[in-house]
């Protein structure tokens, strides 16, 4: 049975699209609960591969390979490995609890359940398909899906958000679509299999520079690094909480994926050229995020402007895997294990705070944290979970956060060339902790607002949803080797690949 257990996870949300079209209108509470034992179901399958995962291999695990296009030599091939079972997990996890989010939802519920499970699929197998060619089609699926849940059951101005989202996300696909055809074209024999092109692009610096430039453009316009980053605090501000969840948590990751899967193993001459430049789009990305966040009410667009600045932290350690596979390749280590760690701690937490945003908004209607204070009196254990995600947002020693920014930090910091610049990210720490101290004193502490004297602590179904993300802050703070037990093989694999594709290009 392990052996199609990846083809499972992407394909149970099919049937349950099916059982949801075959269900009654008027039973919408039947719609919910099919979602639910649908994305439960992934959870579970997760969760075996997660006990069954073999931490020693650095290989691809859980193959499926078969034939598919044999004229195009088009495979459908599935498997993880250290670098993508880490967003599998976190991609269930996130879809099941977004489900319980999403159980209020009064508007078209048949069509919103039918949209989130294509883009459940969708999301499943873009971490999955060893072949780029499925690669295409499952990111290709994740589009129009998001598109109409932002655009149809977001707010009032949604649907300017919509298009936006649509245009950069055409934009990014268009680029990704091109740069995946040249090394189709350049390959010999021609193939879209990711562990057959590693080693048979042997092409010029030029043509690697062209074609990394072509794919890492549209790999930014997803994670979303500056100036691509707009779309993302629109869609936090205008779409339903459970679709910021999944854009900011899972979906801007395809993006950081993208380059570690295809563009550096690839192409690892134009990679290791761009470690500087890289550095400075990631000091960028975390001050400019963090200064933004800095003046914000809106908690969603400061999960949004934080999301920037993590996602900085994220391509630091890239930079240390490109700049130190020729001499350093323990900082790159180090570096890139920081960045996979960060993927997966930045999801729980802005998840977590996205989830507190709702319970605020639940009980008062208000986005505005400057509207509304002293909670910590009349919602005790709300605040205390609050505190623990705010503090997890800014890095506190202990929780998850702060072993992955650091690791990045510490990476990139012995890399010649980019060490003033390791060091200037420490300023994005501080501001982090600035304005996230600021949201603590807001939301918990200032003055208490007439209109809202008898709030409701958080419930019972609430705490459902944020326990878990709760747990695994902590969890992963205290005994890291969770995660990274998983990802130390795959990624000392990643370090050699770029390191014997740059000696052969020299």
């Amino acid at each position: 049975m392990n052996e199609h257990l990846l083809s499972m996870n992407i394909f149970i949300p099919l049937l349950g699209i099916i059982a949801i079209t075959s269900a009654s209108k008027k039973r919408e509470d039947i719609v919910k609960i099919i979602a639910a034992i649908t994305t439960g179901l992934q959870m579970w399958i997760a969760l075996q591969i997660f006990f069954n995962f073999d931490r020693t291999k650095s290989g691809i695990q859980f193959v499926e390979h078969y034939s598919w296009i044999k004229t195009f030599s088009i495979d459908y091939f599935l498997g993880i490995d250290g670098l993508s079972f880490p967003l599998v997990l976190l991609t269930a996890l996130i879809l099941f609890i977004s489900v319980f989010s999403s159980w209020k939802l009064k508007k078209g519920v048949k069509g919103y359940f039918i949209l989130f499970l294509l883009l459940d699929m969708g999301l499943m197998g873009v971490f999955t398909s060893i072949d780029l060619f499925l690669f295409l089609i499952f990111f290709g699926l994740t589009l129009f899906p998001t598109y109409l849940l932002i655009g149809i059951w977001g707010n009032s101005q949604s649907e300017n958000t919509a298009i936006k989202y649509a245009l950069f996300s055409v934009f990014s696909y268009v680029l990704i679509l091109l740069g995946i055809l040249v090394l189709y074209f350049k390959s010999d024999p021609n193939t879209f299999n990711i562990l057959e092109l590693i080693p048979n692009v042997n092409s010029s610096h030029s043509f690697q520079i062209t074609t990394f430039l072509i794919l890492f453009i549209g790999f930014a316009a997803l994670i979303p690094i500056f100036p691509f980053h707009t779309w993302l605090i629109s869609v936090l501000t205008k779409a339903p909480t459970a679709v910021s969840i999944i854009v900011v948590s899972i979906l801007i990751k395809i993006g950081t994926y993208g380059l570690i899967r295809i563009c550096f193993p690839i192409l690892p001459s134009a990679s290791i050229g761009f470690a500087l430049p890289l550095s400075i789009i990631a000091i960028i990305n975390i001050i400019y995020g963090a200064l933004c966040a800095l003046g914000q009410n809106d908690l969603k667009k400061i999960v949004g402007y934080f999301s920037i600045s993590q996602m900085g932290f994220i391509l630091l350690g890239f930079a240390s895997l490109i700049g130190g596979v020729s001499e350093k390749t323990d900082a790159a280590i180090t570096g890139i294990s920081g960045s996979l760690f960060h993927m997966f701690n930045h999801g729980t937490v802005a998840a977590l705070l996205l989830l507190l945003t709702g319970v605020i908004y639940n009980r008062t209607s208000k986005k505005d944290i400057s509207k509304v204070g002293g909670l910590s009196s009349k919602m005790p254990v709300f605040s205390g979970i609050t505190a623990l995600a705010l503090f997890a947002g800014f890095g506190l020693p202990g929780l998850s956060t702060f072993i992955s920014e650091i690791f990045c930090i510490i990476g990139s910091f012995q890399i010649p060339g980019i060490q003033v610049l390791s060091i200037i990210s420490i300023t994005g720490i501080i501001l982090n902790a600035a304005y996230f101290f600021r949201c603590f004193q807001l939301i918990l502490y200032s003055k208490e607002n007439p209109k809202y004297t008898e709030l409701q602590d958080i419930k019972g179904n609430e705490l459902f949803m944020v326990i878990p993300f709760v747990l695994i802050i902590v969890l992963l703070g205290i005994y890291p080797n969770l995660i990274f037990n998983i990802m130390t093989q795959s990624v000392e694999k990643l370090v050699e690949i770029v390191t014997v594709g740059v000696s052969i290009i020299n």
